[in-house]
C-alpha cells in the first residue's frame, strides 16, 4: 500500500477529502489523522511506520497539504520525559503547577540515607520556565541521597522539546557545598538521557481533541 491508496489502512475505511485530515509520514504512506494519533498512543509505534516500519517521526509528520500534522509544543508545561525511554525511573513530569520526578518503578537499590526506598513522587521547589529552559530544585536534606542533599537542576530543551538536549544537575551536600554535577548529552554515552514521553503525548492531543484513546 503506498501513499496514493485512498483507503486507511488503519480503519479501512476512505481517507478523509479534506487534506487537514491525512497523515502522511516520511515514506509516504497515508492514513487518517486521527487513526494515527491513536495509533500513536501505542509505544511500539510510536517510531516507526506502521506499515513498512521505516522510521519515522511524530515531530516530521506531514498532512496531506504538506503541512505539519500536529502542533509542536512550545513549552514544557504538561509535558512528560522519560530516561532512556523508561517510565516512572526519574521521569521527569513537568505539571503546570507541581512539576515533579517520578520514582514510580524505580529500582528497590534506589534509597535515602536511612534506608527508605525512594519517594514515587519528588516534587521540585524553587522553580520557574523560560521559554526553552527549566530551573528547579529537588531537596533531599539530612536524609540524603547518595549523598547529595540538594540537585539543583538547570534543563535545556530542544527547538520542538522532543528531548532535553543540555544543562546540568548540580550535586550539593548537606554543608550546602556544591560537590559536583552531572550533565544532559545526548551524544554522549556517559551523558543523562531524556525524551519526549510519546505515548503519554499522544494520549494528552487525542483528549484535546475530543477522542478517546
Amino acid at each position: 500500500m503506498n501513499g496514493d491508496c485512498d483507503v486507511c489502512a488503519i480503519c479501512l475505511e476512505d481517507l478523509p477529502e479534506q487534506p487537514q485530515q491525512r497523515a502522511v509520514t516520511g515514506c509516504n504512506h497515508t492514513f487518517c489523522h486521527l487513526c494515527f494519533l491513536r495509533l500513536c498512543t501505542q509505544p511500539a509505534y510510536v517510531q516507526a511506520c506502521p506499515l513498512c516500519r521505516a522510521p519515522m517521526s511524530l515531530f516530521t509528520l506531514r498532512n496531506g497539504a504538506g503541512e505539519p500534522a500536529l502542533q509542536h509544543n512550545s513549552t514544557p508545561r504538561g509535558l512528560v520525559f522519560y530516561q532512556n525511554g523508561l517510565p516512572g525511573v526519574a521521569a521527569y513530569h513537568f505539571d503546570e503547577d507541581t512539576p515533579y520526578i517520578s520514582y514510580a518503578n524505580a529500582p528497590n537499590t534506589w534509597r535515602t540515607r536511612d534506608g527508605t526506598k525512594v519517594p514515587e513522587r519528588k516534587e521540585f521547589v524553587d522553580f520557574s520556565f523560560h521559554d526553552h529552559e527549566f530551573r528547579g530544585k529537588i531537596v533531599w536534606g539530612e536524609n540524603t541521597l547518595g549523598g547529595d542533599a540538594e540537585w539543583h537542576y538547570v534543563i535545556k530543551f530542544a527547538p520542538d522539546f522532543s528531548r532535553i538536549v543540555g544543562g546540568t544537575i548540580g550535586k550539593i551536600n548537606i554543608a550546602g557545598q556544591r560537590t559536583g554535577e552531572h550533565g544532559y548529552y545526548p551524544e554522549d554515552a556517559a551523558g543523562l538521557h531524556y525524551s519526549l514521553a510519546l505515548d503519554v503525548w499522544a494520549g494528552q492531543v487525542l483528549r484535546q481533541l475530543g477522542v478517546d484513546a
